[in-house]
């Protein structure tokens, strides 16, 4: 017995709904294609790290429930870089040997 599915059409781009942010926040933006707010940051290893948050529905207080933990996670993110950045500085500042070539 075959399943039928209801097939449902995409929505044109300029019916898809957009949001401002409630406040500035640098490096979130709501993305409109995903319809959620969405933040990415690059670690100190280099590698892109990405979130994304979509609200339970689209009230003004679930989307600013999502902005509010999208740029949480994004200020985590950054505080761990810039801890990740300062142990790499101290690794590279570690206690220098005294080499002797004299020693047999």
């Amino acid at each position: 017995a075959e399943a039928s599915k209801a097939v449902t059409r995409r929505k044109a781009r300029r019916q898809l709904r957009s949001f401002e942010c409630p406040e500035p926040v640098k490096g979130v933006c709501w993305a409109r294609p995903q319809q959620c707010w969405f933040a990415r940051i690059t670690d100190a290893a280099g590698r892109k790290r990405f979130c994304r948050v979509r609200p339970k529905d689209y009230s003004d207080e679930k989307v600013r429930e999502a902005f509010k933990a999208c740029a949480e996670w994004l200020r985590l993110q950054r505080e761990k870089k810039q801890k990740d950045r300062e142990l790499t500085q101290a690794s590279k500042k570690g206690p220098r040997r005294i080499v002797r070539s004299d020693v047999p």
